[in-house]
């Protein structure tokens, strides 16, 4: 059964309400975006209700317009109501306040990125980790590789190993991930210390060789 969400925002955030909606569809979470997923509904109202009620997790994209917002704290109230899990994301700094003010969250999406924040509430609820393998395959720069690998750590444990398989193939695939310093030097060997037993020989042979030579592995199947 498909895990559903609902993310609740300021329709001025409709623009990261819509970006997080296509993460999470992308790694088979069906998420409901109140002025996306409405413009066909007779009864908005009644709909909104209606996937307050039907979701397991609710997303409150949190920022000064949120608070606002009436039809956001009545969102927020309702799922707490309901006993919801809850991933708050900060826009702005906004702290988590009312129903959601015994949740601590240090993250905003000037430090790292919300479907980062989101990953990371995924797999401390839900176990789920097809947030961070979905997360690492998309386009990536240098510092968001670092991060990703970053906010990992802790879980490193927790992929089974043909998640963590997947994990090295696609750091072997992608210079944005194993060529990151903070990647090459500390986050890469770590999950290789910890989880080596568990990893295919070839695979760790190639990310081995890269993150020590700074090459690409020769004739090996790496763009």
């Amino acid at each position: 059964m498909t895990m559903k969400a609902f993310i609740s925002y300021s329709s001025k955030q409709i623009a990261i309400a819509q970006r997080l909606k296509d993460f999470l569809e992308s790694i088979e979470i069906d998420s409901f975006v109140a002025n996306y997923d409405l413009r066909a509904a007779s009864s908005w109202k009644d709909a909104i209700v209606e996937n307050l009620m039907d979701c397991e997790l609710f997303i409150p994209l949190l920022s000064k317009f949120f608070r606002e917002s009436d039809w956001c704290s009545q969102e927020m109230g309702i799922a707490f109501v309901q006993d919801k899990k809850f991933i708050p994301v900060s826009l702005d700094d906004t702290k988590p306040y009312g129903f959601l003010n015994h949740i601590q969250t240090g993250f905003t999406i000037y430090d790292v990125t919300p479907e980062l924040v989101v990953c990371e509430g995924l797999m401390e609820l839900f176990k789920n980790t097809q947030g961070f393998i979905g997360l690492l395959k998309r386009p990536l720069g240098f510092r968001l590789s670092e991060a990703i690998f970053e906010r990992m750590q802790p879980y490193f444990s927790k992929f089974n190993n043909v998640e963590i398989n997947e994990i090295i193939e696609t750091s072997i695939s992608n210079y944005q991930i194993w060529g990151a310093s903070k990647c090459a030097s500390e986050y890469i060997p770590k999950l290789l210390a910890s989880r080596k037993s568990d990893i295919d020989s070839m695979l760790f042979k190639k990310i081995m060789y890269q993150i020590e030579t700074g090459k690409r592995y020769p004739n090996g199947n790496a763009q």
